[in-house]
């Protein structure tokens, strides 16, 4: 099995007699030729890379800002911005700030870290700027899998490229990768899924192939982007299904309790009144880390030990997950970059949805095998020791 060799992308630019270099925050280098005295966040013009070399990367890297070969240079230290579309502008920051345009984030160089020997040398429209983003080889990655049927390849932007790029693709539940391959090295490979469906009716192969990958650390990402309730289930080490999808829940819908009578916004109530109690089966929200007190609070308060998955904080592409308790949950989500965070509320074990004692008798007495049917039922949470505690056997 390959495994993702360190990328290193070099943008080359020219230098501009209005380069100041005097932006404390971001770095920036353009496509267009000419500028201002006020972009003081510009360090070259007329910029000329590979979008898919640059599409591709991942996870921390080393910046590199040089004049001409063999002059002078200035290296930083930064994380590739998992939602970065690649433009005519490529920025650096300093902050976690994730708009399109930004290729780096939480950057130790700026433009005004470039010090005096080498913007001088930058302002010279004769100079050639050479911005070099390497990946760094120690950094480790988790395998990143991504998940699409038929057109995925012909996805837009950095989703597309990645699976047109990726380092292994997968058809069907044939050859199956071994999970102990995948997760073998930090420099994981990125695993292109091709399904003839939704993942949540995938075949069983695949299914537990997928769940076996999400408790090993692995990402998931849809491709083109949508639902996030299979990554965040897959990459929880959970089937993609059943599931309860609860939406988006901030502070203010939190608070509603469903008064009798009313009819308005019903459906977020009853969403709040369930997050009182643990559901049935697993159940996916996602949460503003800024709300997660008021959305988690109650909830952990009544079931502290409740097992709940959050995001692991890594910034890079796709969905990766680790479990905490619910009382842990709140500070969890908190601690995460202020978008969204896709939270899994796991299944109360107590809670029975179907009598899987008499669906189990029925189908062994209809010549269905035990070990097929734990493999079937599995998801809805019947292992194998109430299998064989039904009184059939078989």
């Amino acid at each position: 099995m390959p495994s993702r060799d360190a990328r290193r992308v070099v943008l080359r630019a020219r230098g501009h007699a209005s380069i100041r270099a005097e932006h404390a925050k971001t770095l920036e280098v353009t496509r267009e030729t000419a500028i201002t005295g006020r972009a003081t966040c510009v360090v070259g013009v007329a910029a000329e890379f590979d979008p898919v070399s640059v599409a591709l990367l991942r996870g921390p890297v080393r910046v590199t800002v040089a004049a001409d070969a063999g002059g002078p240079a200035v290296s930083g230290t930064g994380v590739i911005n998992p939602y970065h579309a690649v433009r005519d502008r490529v920025v650096i920051r300093r902050s976690g700030a994730t708009d399109p345009d930004t290729l780096v984030i939480h950057s130790t160089l700026t433009a005004r870290d470039l010090g005096g020997d080498l913007v001088p040398a930058l302002a010279d429209p004769t100079a050639e700027v050479v911005v070099t983003v390497e990946e760094l080889p120690e950094a480790q990655l988790a395998p990143l899998v991504l998940l699409g049927t038929a057109g995925a390849a012909d996805a837009p932007g950095r989703p597309g490229t990645l699976w047109r790029h990726a380092d292994v693709t997968v058809y069907g539940s044939t050859a199956l990768p071994s999970p102990d391959d995948l997760v073998a090295t930090g420099r994981a490979p990125v695993v292109a899924v091709a399904l003839d469906g939704p993942v949540e009716l995938a075949p069983p192969t695949v299914t537990s192939w997928l769940v076996e990958l999400g408790r090993r650390g692995a990402r998931f990402d849809p491709v083109p982007p949508g639902s996030p309730v299979a990554p965040a289930l897959l990459a929880a080490g959970l089937p993609a299904a059943p599931a309860l999808w609860l939406g988006r829940l901030d502070a203010r819908t939190a608070r509603r309790t469903g008064t009798a009578g009313r009819t308005d916004n019903a459906s977020r109530a009853d969403v709040a009144d369930l997050l009182r109690s643990a559901p049935p089966v697993p159940a996916v929200l996602l949460v503003p880390p800024s709300d997660a007190r008021q959305v988690l609070g109650s909830f952990a308060a009544l079931r502290p030990q409740h097992p709940i998955a959050v995001p692991d904080g890594t910034e890079d592409v796709g969905t990766a997950m680790r479990w905490v308790t619910a009382g842990e949950a709140v500070a969890a989500v908190e601690a995460l970059p202020d978008r969204y965070a896709a939270v899994v509320v796991a299944a109360d074990p107590g809670v029975q949805l179907v009598d899987a004692e008499a669906v189990v008798r029925l189908l062994t007495e209809a010549g269905v095998s035990r070990r097929v049917l734990g493999t079937a039922l599995k998801p809805l949470g019947v292992d194998r020791r109430r299998l064989y505690g039904t009184g059939t056997a078989r």
